[in-house]
């Protein structure tokens, strides 16, 4: 731990933010302070008009992240409030969590290196299913529209097979 120019604590870690992703610890979106430079350089920018667009932007951002420091106080408080985006379950949710999963695979196949893809792998399908979870509650109307959408993606349900956790291969088997 060493101490920046205002006297703060952090720790410069040694991992870089691939090391973060396989370590499954990718928290949200607003816990991460970045350089202009780096967001140009790797032409990192959000997703415009989706839900949950940090499960889209946090895993690119990290896996292309080649040190990382942790500044330890403190300095982000929320209240989560029951019928927020994060609580609730939203039609519009779901075919977002698709256009996460199909930008996570063109990422994955496009930057990825091959011993690092079970983890884009394991948070495709976890978007992929988020979306099936999603399309529970839907009315008949946006169903038939999520079907649709499935059928003419379906080569993204490939992904399914290829997750390294148990969980999401009997879960794959249940949707």
């Amino acid at each position: 731990t060493s101490k920046n120019n205002k006297g703060f604590p952090i720790t410069i870690l040694g991992n870089t933010g691939i090391d973060l992703l396989k370590s499954s610890f990718t928290i949200p979106e607003q816990f991460y302070i970045y350089s202009k430079f780096f967001l140009i350089e790797n032409n990192l920018v959000f997703v415009p008009g989706i839900f949950h667009e940090d499960f889209e932007f946090t895993p690119r951002m990290l896996y292309l992240a080649k040190k990382i420091a942790v500044y330890e106080r403190q300095v982000y408080f929320y209240y989560q409030r029951s019928g927020s985006i994060t609580t609730s379950v939203n039609p519009k949710k779901a075919f977002d969590l698709i256009k996460i999963a199909i930008n996570l695979i063109s990422f994955e196949k496009n930057f990825v290196k091959k011993t690092d893809k079970y983890i884009f792998h394991n948070l495709i399908w976890l978007a992929l299913n988020n979306a099936l979870y999603n399309s529970l509650v839907m009315d008949k109307k946006n169903k038939n529209e999520f079907r649709m959408e499935l059928y003419d993606k379906k080569w993204v349900f490939k992904y399914l097979n290829l997750s390294t956790l148990f969980k999401y291969r009997i879960e794959r088997i249940l949707f």
